[in-house]
C-alpha cells in the first residue's frame, strides 16, 4: 500500500515537472516569436522597398509604364506609409494600390495599374508572342512581340492600338497624336526613343488611366489627379483625400455643393472646347474623390472611353447627328448597371451617355452599400424640392424618348440656383424661385 502512495505521488510529481516544462516551452516559443515578428516589422519599416528595381519592376522595362520617377525613388524621396510599408499587406492588396508621401509632406498614391494576375497574363503574353517559354524576360522579348511596331514609327498609328483599351476603342489620328505629343516618360531632350515608346504602347495596353490624366491635365482644368512620374510598373498619383462616399451623410449644403461640381464634369466631359468627349464606362462612388478643398476628381480612370466629336462631325457619316439614349437593357430592377454601346459612343455627336451614368451612379440607388446618392433626404424646406426630385428621377428613367436631353440641362442649372441659395445666404437668395 505504502508503495502504491509512493508510486503515485512520484506520477504526480513527474507529471507537474512535465507541464511547468510545456508551459515554459509555450512561454519561450512565443517570446521568440515576438522577437522575430517585431524584427521583421522594424526591418520593413526601415527599409524603402520603392529602391527594390525588382519590387517596382523596374527589371521588366521597357515593358514597363516609364522611368521619371526612378532617381527620386533610389534618392528616398517618396515613402510608403501605413499598411504599404509591410509586404505581408500585399497578400490582400489585390488592386495593388500604396500609399505613401514625397519628401513626407505631400501625400501621394502608388499604383502597379492591374493585379498580379493580370501583369501575370500580360508577360506570358508577351513571351509567347516571341516564341519564348512562359516566365521568360520581358524587357528582351517584348521586342520581338506584336507590339514592337511602334518603335519603326514616329507617331502612334491605329494598327499600334487597335483595341487595346477604352482610350483608343475608335481614336483619331488627332487623338493618337495627343497621346504621343504629350507623354512625358520620354528622354530629357524631349526626345521619344524606342524604349520610350514601348512603354508607351506597354501602359496603353494594361491600364490606360496614366495617359488619361497627362493629355487632360489638372492643370488645363480637367478633373483627374496630377501625375508625378513612373518607375518600372508603378505610377505616381496626387492622392485626393476623401472617397465621395463618405460624403453621403454630410450637410445637405455640402452635399449640393458637392452634387454640382458632380453635374459640371458630366457636362465638360460631354462637351468641352477640346472636342473631346469622355464617356466613363464604370462609375461609382469609390470611383471619385474630393479634395481638402472640397473640389471633386475623378480618380479612377482606366475605363473612360475618349471619343473625337470634331471627328465625327467632320466625317458626317450617315446618322452622325442623330440622338442616342442610354437604355439599360439587361440590368435587375433598383439596381444600378450600366449599359452602352460603343458603337453608338463612337459613331454619334449626341449622346446622354453621360447624363445617365453620372446621375444614376451617383445620386441612385447602386446597391445595398449604397441604398441612397448624393442628394438623398431632400429638406423639405428646399425651394423647387420636388421639381429637383422629378428631374433627378426623368434622368434615371426617362418618361419620354431622349427625355434626358431636356431634364439635364434643367437640372444643371437648377442645383446651380440652389447652390447660390445655400452658398450666399438664402434670404437674399430666394427670389431666383418666384
Amino acid at each position: 500500500m505504502g508503495n502504491s502512495v509512493w508510486k503515485q505521488y512520484l506520477w504526480k510529481a513527474a507529471f507537474q515537472l512535465t507541464k511547468m516544462q510545456n508551459q515554459r516551452s509555450c512561454l519561450l516559443i512565443l517570446i521568440l516569436l515576438s522577437v522575430t515578428l517585431g524584427f521583421i516589422l522594424h526591418s520593413q519599416m526601415s527599409q524603402n522597398f520603392l529602391e527594390d528595381e525588382y519590387f517596382v519592376d523596374a527589371v521588366k522595362c521597357p515593358a514597363c509604364y516609364g522611368t521619371s520617377a526612378c532617381q527620386r525613388f533610389r534618392r528616398k524621396e517618396y515613402q510608403l506609409h501605413s499598411y504599404s510599408q509591410f509586404r505581408m499587406f500585399d497578400l490582400v492588396n489585390t488592386k495593388n494600390v500604396h500609399h505613401g508621401a514625397h519628401m513626407e509632406v505631400q501625400s501621394v498614391v502608388f499604383k502597379k495599374l492591374a493585379s498580379d494576375e493580370e501583369l501575370r497574363q500580360f508577360d506570358d503574353d508577351i513571351c509567347i508572342q516571341a516564341n519564348q517559354r512562359r516566365g521568360c524576360d520581358v524587357s528582351v522579348a517584348i521586342f520581338k512581340s506584336d507590339l514592337v511596331d511602334i518603335i519603326y514609327s514616329h507617331m502612334l498609328e491605329h494598327n499600334h492600338v487597335s483595341d487595346m483599351s477604352d482610350l483608343v476603342r475608335c481614336p483619331s489620328q488627332r487623338l493618337l497624336d495627343r497621346i504621343y505629343d504629350m507623354y512625358k516618360e520620354r528622354q530629357s531632350d524631349g526626345f521619344l526613343s524606342r524604349h520610350n515608346k514601348i512603354q508607351l504602347i506597354t501602359t496603353i495596353a494594361i491600364n490606360p488611366e496614366p495617359l488619361v490624366l497627362q493629355i487632360f491635365p489638372q492643370s488645363d482644368g480637367w478633373p483627374f489627379p496630377r501625375y508625378l512620374g513612373a518607375c518600372g510598373r508603378f505610377i505616381v498619383e496626387e492622392k485626393i483625400d476623401t472617397p465621395l462616399y463618405k460624403f453621403l451623410e454630410a450637410s445637405w449644403a455640402t452635399r449640393l455643393s458637392i452634387a454640382l461640381q458632380v453635374l459640371q464634369i458630366a457636362e465638360k466631359f460631354t462637351d468641352n472646347d477640346l472636342g473631346y468627349a469622355l464617356y466613363p464606362t464604370d462609375i461609382t462612388l469609390e470611383n471619385l474623390a474630393v479634395t481638402d478643398k472640397e473640389e471633386v476628381m475623378f480618380i479612377d480612370a482606366e475605363n473612360i472611353l475618349v471619343v473625337d466629336r470634331e471627328q465625327i462631325r467632320k466625317d458626317a457619316a450617315e446618322g452622325w447627328d442623330i440622338k442616342t439614349e442610354a437604355i439599360p437593357d439587361g440590368c435587375p430592377a433598383e439596381q444600378y448597371c450600366l449599359a452602352f454601346s460603343p458603337q453608338d459612343l463612337c459613331t454619334r455627336y449626341f449622346t446622354d451617355h453621360n447624363y445617365y451614368a453620372f446621375i444614376h451612379g451617383l445620386f441612385g440607388k447602386q446597391n445595398s452599400n449604397y441604398p441612397y446618392g448624393l442628394l438623398h433626404s431632400i429638406p423639405h424646406d428646399v425651394p423647387d424640392g420636388e421639381k429637383l426630385q422629378r428631374l433627378l428621377e426623368e434622368c434615371i428613367n426617362p418618361s419620354k424618348p431622349l427625355g434626358r436631353f431636356d431634364a439635364f440641362p434643367q437640372l444643371l442649372k437648377l442645383v446651380e440656383k440652389l447652390n447660390r441659395y445655400y452658398q450666399g445666404g438664402r434670404g437674399n437668395q430666394r427670389k431666383e424661385f418666384k
